[in-house]
């Protein structure tokens, strides 16, 4: 099989010949006995046709299974584009959150005043660092897909 998928006559010129043999024979069986030269030839038509067809199926098989590898990785390109995009979403999500949200500074103002108890300070605060947390983790999420995107794109 040749580099384009082509097949090549690699075939040896001794197993396109015809095959002779001669031999000596003999044999007995009740009552009659038989002896004398044997003369035999054997044509390779259906040999080169079944080395033909197999080449043929092999070509077919490796094409079949590039075209599926290629078929894997568009599926997982395409996958992990949606999840950057998911990821990315969600980020923005955190980022506009915290921003609008972000009161620590006026939840520490309060309790030095004595308006809101230590529990409630910190279970805010609680509150602000698990969503920073969960930003830090989709930035982290999204770059990571991100990069194999680019990697992937630079091959």
């Amino acid at each position: 099989v040749g580099e384009n998928g082509e097949l090549k006559h690699d075939t040896p010129k001794t197993e396109l010949l015809p095959d002779i043999t001669i031999g000596y024979m003999s044999e007995k069986t009740s009552g009659e006995r038989y002896q004398g030269v044997t003369l035999g030839i054997s044509i390779p038509l259906w040999t080169s046709r079944n080395k033909l067809r197999q080449a043929r199926a092999n070509i077919q098989a490796s094409r079949a299974e590039q075209a599926d590898a290629v078929l894997q990785q568009r599926s997982r390109m395409e996958t992990l584009f949606h999840q950057a995009q998911t990821l990315h979403s969600l980020s923005l999500l955190y980022s506009r959150t915290l921003s609008e949200c972000s009161n620590m500074l006026l939840s520490a103002q309060a309790l030095q005043a004595g308006e809101i108890s230590q529990i409630d300070y910190i279970t805010q605060a609680s509150v602000y660092y698990d969503t920073f947390d969960q930003w830090l983790t989709a930035q982290r999420d999204y770059h990571k897909a991100h990069a194999v995107l680019h990697a992937f794109e630079l091959k």
